[in-house]
């Protein structure tokens, strides 16, 4: 009788061999599908930068479409001319509380004071920058003062008085500088609020 030799035992399938048609692809969201479909059709892509452009536009709009010029190099007369006009009124108006006895109409008058000859200095010469500067101190020292004498009274009148001598428009020389009135209309909120809106309106095209 013939005997039957046993069965051969599976083989392990060599893996080098699989079929490339076995890679399994790295799962994608949902949104970067729809973005790859979105990308092949090249109309839609060009509609979609055209409404960035328009978005980003009405975005920049508030010191885009105004009345003054993007940068300009020169002497800023009218900068000078309000920030010694504040400075007067600050004056002015700490006169007029220290001679009623009653409260200052100004709620910060020493950082208005800081913020307007920081301005004016920008614009003068070195010699008159520190000329200035010696006057600041007395200023907002006098601007501070709660005492309610005839004393603070003449001090503040006659510092009034040298600033408008010495730093009148008419009596000093502005220094030539690089000017950009437009950002004088954006302050910190709107400035993040316009780079906020520019990424989030690009954002699609970087991925």
């Amino acid at each position: 009788m013939a005997e039957t030799a046993p069965p051969a035992p599976p083989t392990a399938p060599d893996e080098d061999k699989q079929p490339a048609a076995l890679h399994i692809p790295e799962s994608e969201n949902q949104w970067k599908l729809v973005w790859r479909e979105f990308r092949r059709r090249r109309l839609a892509v060009a509609a979609y930068y055209v409404i960035v452009v328009l978005l980003a536009i009405s975005i920049f709009a508030p010191f885009l479409a105004n009345d003054r010029p993007l940068v300009y190099r020169g002497v800023n007369h009218r900068q000078y001319r309000e920030a010694s006009r504040n400075i007067s009124a600050v004056i002015g108006g700490q006169i007029r509380a220290a001679t009623a006895g009653g409260k200052s109409e100004f709620q910060d008058p020493a950082r208005i004071v800081a913020q307007q000859i920081k301005l004016m200095g920008t614009q003068l010469t070195a010699e008159k920058v520190v000329q200035l500067q010696q006057l600041e101190g007395r200023i907002i020292q006098l601007v501070e003062s709660r005492d309610n004498n005839p004393q603070v009274t003449a001090d503040l009148r006659a510092a009034r008085t040298e600033f408008r001598q010495n730093f009148d428009l008419r009596k000093v020389e502005l220094v030539t500088a690089t000017h950009w009135p437009v950002l004088t209309v954006l302050n910190w909120m709107g400035v993040i609020l316009l780079c906020a809106n520019t990424i989030f309106l690009l954002r699609p095209a970087w991925n």
